[in-house]
């Protein structure tokens, strides 16, 4: 087991989470010690204080200089410089921090796994964010996705920088990740947030040709409630340029997986994608009619333009059509959310064979209720084994026209 030490500053006894928090903290450094080269005791200090978001922070006090990059003083991360060397530079400061703000309305949005070593995604409450994530997504940035550029310009503020702060680019005022790695990864620069206190360490944009980086651990959106968010192969790829040794091999948690067999959401013409992987996958459609089935897994499909076919089965997935009139196909129970589907103009179509759902009454005798949301409706099946949400649709929405049976 890794020795990671925990050590406080302000009154845990303000928060009745103390063992779990403590829980969670361990079990996510043993996840990502699968991944990546840890060296060394881990020494993490939680702040109960407020924070400038009112929600949790998470960083690297520590630095270790490493020369000039482009004519700029840069430093990496202490945890970084621990694992390769095995050398703790400052022994009486800690490597992480995480900040918790105690009288934040946050922490009731929280769900804490009573098991996160066992990772017992079936059970995050639909009405709850998963904790395990939130601490993991600190981490994250306590392991380098860090640094000291203005958040709403993404400009230096000095003539210094982080390793992260040194793949910044600004181009026509969106900011990218450059790392080599990563771009190789994604096929291109990662988006980049700037603005506000997801500004500059947190991916993805107002205005996103990447949309996949909504399902990403550093997305600069949100998270799902009742989703877990792991660090996947694009994660891994940006700690490798932050000069994290990775174990090998590094299994995906998560793939992005387009309709040519690369890493890249510009494609086009008319591609099938059945790749039947039991991995938590992001599929990304093209210009032409696509054919996307992530398989087992939760996985995420965006058919872009074009007339898409989105196969949807098992686990938790997510499928966004895109412009056009696609068709989302159903093949097995799970946990689904289609974000914008048309009533008027796409199709929910149940494979027949393989659900036992050949008819509308077939169909009516397995729901037991429909759920008005304000964000949409949710379709809930007998025993709670299966749901559809269709967001931004509502009950007087649905008619029999939007379904089909094959």
């Amino acid at each position: 087991m890794l020795d990671v030490k925990i050590d406080y500053r302000g009154s845990i006894s303000q928060l009745d989470i103390q063992e779990a928090l403590e829980n969670t903290v361990q079990a996510s450094f043993e996840w990502l010690d699968q991944y990546i080269n840890f060296n060394g005791v881990i020494d993490v200090q939680i702040n109960i204080d407020e924070t400038s978001t009112g929600r949790f922070s998470g960083t690297g006090p520590v630095h270790e200089y490493l020369g000039k990059i482009n004519g700029i003083d840069t430093w990496e991360n202490a945890s970084i410089t621990e694992s390769r060397t095995g050398i703790d530079i400052d022994p009486e400061t800690p490597e992480f921090i995480i900040s918790i703000d105690p009288n934040s309305s946050y922490l009731d949005t929280l769900w804490w796994d009573p098991t996160p070593r066992t990772q017992t995604t079936d059970e995050i409450p639909a009405n709850k964010i998963d904790a395990f994530s939130v601490v993991l997504h600190e981490i994250l940035h306590g392991l380098g996705i860090s640094g000291w550029l203005d958040w709403n310009t993404g400009k230096h503020t000095g003539n210094y920088q982080s390793i992260w702060d040194s793949f910044i680019t600004i181009e026509n005022g969106q900011a990218y990740f450059t790392g080599p790695h990563a771009t190789e990864f994604v096929g291109e620069f990662v988006e980049v947030r700037l603005g506000g206190s997801q500004g500059v360490y947190h991916l993805g944009s107002a205005n996103t040709q990447q949309p996949f980086l909504e399902s990403s651990i550093m997305n600069s959106y949100h998270f799902i409630y009742g989703e877990r968010y792991l660090p996947g192969q694009l994660e891994f790829a940006i700690l490798e340029d932050l000069g994290w040794i990775l174990k090998s091999p590094t299994e995906s948690k998560t793939s992005v997986i387009n309709t040519d067999g690369n890493v890249s959401q510009n494609t086009s013409g008319n591609n099938p994608v059945d790749n039947q992987l039991k991995n938590d996958d992001i599929f990304v459609g093209g210009t032409g009619d696509d054919t996307l089935d992530g398989g087992e897994g939760n996985d995420e499909l965006f058919g872009n333009s074009g007339n898409d076919v989105l196969k949807i089965g098992f686990g938790h997935d997510e499928a966004t059509g895109g412009e056009g009139d696609d068709i989302f196909h159903f093949y097995a129970p799970g946990y689904f959310i289609i974000h914008d589907f048309d009533p008027l103009a796409d199709l929910l179509v149940f494979d027949s064979e393989k659900t036992g759902l050949y008819t509308i009454h077939d169909l009516l005798s397995v729901v037991t209720h429909l759920e008005d949301k304000e964000t949409g409706v949710i379709v809930h099946f007998v025993k709670e084994l299966s749901s559809i949400t269709l967001i931004g649709v509502h009950p007087e929405d649905l008619s029999v026209d939007m379904l089909a049976f094959i």
